[in-house]
């Protein structure tokens, strides 16, 4: 019995890392962003409002702050629906009338929101959110938060593909060696809370 219990928990563990230990549930780097009244708050609530869609979409909010926001409102193994309500607030307010309407639109702040709440909502099915990522990239190629971010979806969509594991180092790490030529726009310390965990994919 006792090693019954002991295989099981064994087993237990090995699921929950599968399922919770990746790129996108593990570089929680909105951390480094509690000064942030909006990330403070949703660290006492996980109620994401209509003001808090409304900073997301603002294009007076920064770009890092933006991504800070939906990395704290975060995942869940079981699955979310925030890009659908984002997509409703926009909707809503008259900024676009459909996800491809968005994508027409070539807000690359908007579509690297959408794309990292689409990613954050299923983890398990990156494919398109990536492909929205990268769009994204491509409008704002200067940016390190449009950078690193792509380079985090696309680490979890490799990860979802069998992929290799050094390969999903090396999304990140090209991020990390161009910083110089990139426009300086994260803290240095949502950096390292993203790069103490990706940089353990290049020892395994």
């Amino acid at each position: 019995m006792k090693q019954f219990c002991l295989v099981f928990a064994l087993l237990a563990s090995v699921a929950f890392r599968v399922y919770a230990d990746s790129p996108l549930t593990s570089t929680n780097f909105s951390e480094a962003y509690l000064s942030n009244p909006m990330v403070a708050g949703l660290t006492k609530t996980k109620s994401v409002t209509d003001a808090v869609w409304a900073y997301i979409a603002s294009k007076d909010t920064p770009i890092a702050d933006k991504m800070a926001v939906i990395n704290k409102i975060g995942w869940s193994i079981d699955g979310k629906s925030s890009a659908k309500e984002f997509l409703t607030y926009l909707k809503k307010k008259g900024i676009c009338k459909s996800e491809t309407d968005l994508e027409k639109k070539k807000d690359g702040a908007l579509l690297l929101c959408m794309a990292y709440l689409m990613a954050m909502d299923d983890y398990f099915n990156v494919t398109k959110a990536a492909e929205m990522a990268r769009k994204a990239k491509k409008l704002n190629s200067k940016s390190y938060t449009f950078n690193i971010v792509c380079a985090i979806i696309e680490a979890q969509e490799e990860m979802n593909n069998d992929g290799d594991w050094c390969k999903m180092w090396k999304l990140t790490e090209v991020v990390r060696k161009n910083e110089k030529s990139l426009t300086d726009d994260m803290k240095a310390e949502a950096k390292k809370v993203i790069f103490d965990y990706m940089d353990l994919y290049k020892k395994i």
